[in-house]
Parts: C-alpha cells; structure tokens; sequence
C-alpha cells in the first residue's frame, strides 16, 4: 500500500470492460514481443467476445491516482477451463503477418526502413542513420517486417539498436540511449526497507528486484536502486525485463536490471 491507495486494474476485451482473477503483462529488450496472460472467471458480460484477435486492453494504477495503459494487443491463444486463461501479445506480434518482398538498390539502412514502415501504415520512432553506408543491393526475400528489420541490423552492423512497439501502437528503433525511455529521469527509487521487497544481484552487475505494482516501470526506462546489503550508497540500473502481476490481495512489479556505468 503507498499514498496513492490500492492498486487496481481496468481490462477490456473487445472493447467491454470485464474482471480479471489475474492479470500478468511482461515485456523485455531482448524480446520485442510484449505478452499479456489473463485469467477470466466464465461470469462475464454477454456482450463481450472472447476469442482470439480480440483486442485486450490493460490498464494499471492506483485507485487514487488513476490507471494508465500498460499493455494494448490481440488474443492469440484462449483455454477455456474452470477459469477462462487468455494469452495476448502486442502490436509487434501484429507485424509478423506483414511480409515484405522488395529488393533494394544503393540504399541506406534509413531509405529500407523507412519504406518497409511506410507500407506496413507504421508510426515509426527511428533515431538518425545518414552516418551509414549504402549498400548495393538489399533483398527482403518475402520476409516478415521484424525479419527485415533483424537482417537491416545485421546488414549494417546495427546490433546494439533496440526495437518495441509502445502501447499506443508507435515502433520504436534505435540506440537505447536515444529512446525516449532511456532519455527520462529514473521512473522509481526502490530503496531496501521502503518498496524494494526482494533484490537478488547476479554477477554483481545484473540481477532481479520485487516491488509493489509500479505500472512506471517500463523496459529501456531506468530506476534507482539502494540496498545496503548489496553495496554502499546507490546505483543507477536500466530495466533489461519487467513484469506487472495483479490478483486481488497482491500486485507486484519484478525487475529484471542491469547497472549503468556511472
């Protein structure tokens, strides 16, 4: 419990808001593909449709201050039991159905992307790239566009750049430290013996840290961390996999960090 009062959900499915058992959304750097996974009691409105390529929206916050979107994505698997178990994933899962077929010609690695998200009707965040090299010939052999965009990467050595899709449904590419998570001030300050409910460094550089639900922490965004069990004074982290859980009686963001150099 903080200031703000009790932690709270709002879900819709297909546009009609219902109540949820339990509600996990998890995204990652590594893994573009953000995934939702619900669980629904049978007694639901009728007017809702629960099947897959229904759209589910997740929205967490505290009951004093107001939800905010955390998860927007279509239904891709559905297994009706006691409990209806639903498992969503977001608009990257939505591009893998976009193939791209175009060979490319003394192009920048820009002028690729650039086209393939103009075709595919994307919002595209992308950071500068004339400093790159034309390259003769690229070929995106009917291809998915995350595909095209991996082999875009790998084309022009490219390899650190991240790629998400936000909640509203823009594509983001680029550097980490030239997104706009990573340009924010640290969205929370877990600090042992106030919010940070379990901390397990790994390496000394990595590890995991429990707080209660924080629907601010997003993955790229950075956070504060303070245990000294673990070292002296603070460390700023960047968030590498988050994941928001809600049940009735619990609600806890996980964390999976990595420290920056100061």
């Amino acid at each position: 419990m903080t200031d703000a009062g009790r932690p709270t959900v709002q879900l819709l499915v297909a546009g009609v808001e219902v109540v949820p058992t339990r509600v996990e959304v998890a995204a990652s750097r590594l893994n573009p593909v953000a995934r939702c996974v619900l669980s629904l009691d049978r007694d639901q409105p009728a007017a809702v449709t629960i099947a897959e390529g229904s759209l589910v929206e997740v929205l967490m916050g505290r009951e004093l201050t107001g939800v905010r979107p955390v998860f927007r994505g279509r239904v891709r698997q559905v297994s009706p039991e006691d409990q209806v178990q639903l498992v969503a994933l977001d608009g990257m899962r939505d591009l893998r159905d976009v193939l791209v077929r175009q060979v490319f010609s003394q192009v920048t690695a820009r002028e690729v992307v650039e086209w393939v998200a103009d075709q595919a009707g994307l919002v595209l965040h992308m950071a500068p790239l004339s400093r790159h090299a034309r390259r003769r010939h690229f070929v995106a052999a009917n291809v998915p566009l995350p595909e095209v965009i991996r082999q875009v990467r790998q084309t022009w050595g490219l390899l650190d750049w991240d790629l998400w899709c936000d909640v509203d449904g823009s594509v983001w590419f680029g550097p980490w430290a030239d997104t706009v998570r990573a340009r924010r001030d640290p969205v929370a300050h877990l600090e042992w013996g106030r919010n940070l409910l379990e901390m397990t460094p790994s390496a000394g550089s990595t590890g995991v840290a429990e707080t209660w639900l924080d629907e601010a922490i997003e993955h790229s965004t950075r956070v504060k961390l303070t245990d000294p069990r673990a070292w002296g004074g603070s460390r700023l982290a960047r968030v590498e996999r988050v994941a928001h859980t809600w049940a009735p009686g619990r609600a806890r963001t996980r964390v999976e960090w990595a420290i920056l150099a100061n």
